[in-house]
């Protein structure tokens, strides 16, 4: 009696099946060589607080209907990406990516942000970090960010 066994995911497999039913799958993870980032993206990077004056109406609500915990803004890690990058508008950036910041910019804005936000059409090649109200503003004129995929 033969048996079909259907393996979906990333991992490739060669099944034996013994006479006596026995079936030995040895894998190979291709995962690690397939690289999670895209190719690095050079912007200019800002910081903004979640206030009318620098939003909306409804500033803790972003453009991806994401809610913003005034006291865990730090642990949110939000940023919000000038029109021309986001697939909205043609770019290639969706709500809800992952981005890393991986240089031009002060320790503490290094590392992984998520994508919630739109900042104003004026700016072409910008991101805008979500910072508590009260924190340093900042411009960053050469930030690399690559895209989590």
């Amino acid at each position: 009696m033969k048996k079909v066994i259907i393996i979906t995911s990333l991992i490739l497999a060669s099944i034996e099946v013994s006479s006596t039913k026995e079936v030995k799958i040895k894998t190979t993870n291709h995962y690690n060589s397939i690289s999670k980032y895209s190719k690095t993206i050079k912007l200019v990077g800002t910081i903004y607080y979640p206030v009318e004056g620098q939003c909306d109406s409804d500033p803790l609500v972003t453009a991806d209907m994401t809610k913003v915990d005034p006291n865990r803004i730090k642990e949110q890690r939000i940023v919000a990406l000038s029109r021309n990058l986001l697939k909205r508008w043609g770019g290639k950036i969706s709500y809800g990516d992952t981005i890393l910041v991986s240089g031009g910019v002060d320790k503490e804005y290094l590392g992984e942000w998520y994508v919630h936000d739109t900042m104003n059409k004026r700016y072409t090649n910008y991101l805008d970090f979500m910072v508590p109200t009260g924190t340093k503003l900042a411009k960053f004129d050469s930030l690399t960010i690559k895209v989590k995929r």
